[in-house]
């Protein structure tokens, strides 16, 4: 065999290798989800994080807001502070939750799983 055969068929390996490699790490990374882990009520329910300066540390709090016209039960915790807190919000309604105050940290991520009451 010639050097340059020999170089395609290791670059042909080597490519089908980083190929399969690339469709298997799609496969672990996607999470696979039930329909009772996310009931379809979750839809309903929009949040955003915010971190607020407030003197020398941030106030982090989580920004919910129910679309649906019944009542939702939701848990909200976070990366900074993974004590688990629970919201109830009436239908239509918006509700501003202060998870951590008085942190060093201006970034953080929220959690936030909703079931109907």
């Amino acid at each position: 065999m010639t050097r340059q055969h020999l170089f395609y068929r290791r670059l042909k390996t080597t490519a089908g290798a980083a190929a399969t490699l690339i469709a298997l790490a799609l496969v672990v990374s996607t999470p696979a989800v039930s329909q009772e882990a996310a009931p379809k009520d979750n839809r309903c329910v929009t949040w955003k994080t915010e971190a607020r300066f407030v003197g020398l540390a941030y106030n982090h709090l989580v920004h919910l807001k129910n679309s649906c016209t019944y009542a939702m039960s939701c848990r909200v915790k976070t990366d900074v502070n993974p004590k688990e807190e629970t919201v109830e919000l009436g239908p239509k309604e918006q509700k501003n939750q202060l998870t951590f105050r008085g942190s060093p940290a201006r970034t953080f991520k929220a959690t936030v799983s909703c079931t109907q009451k």
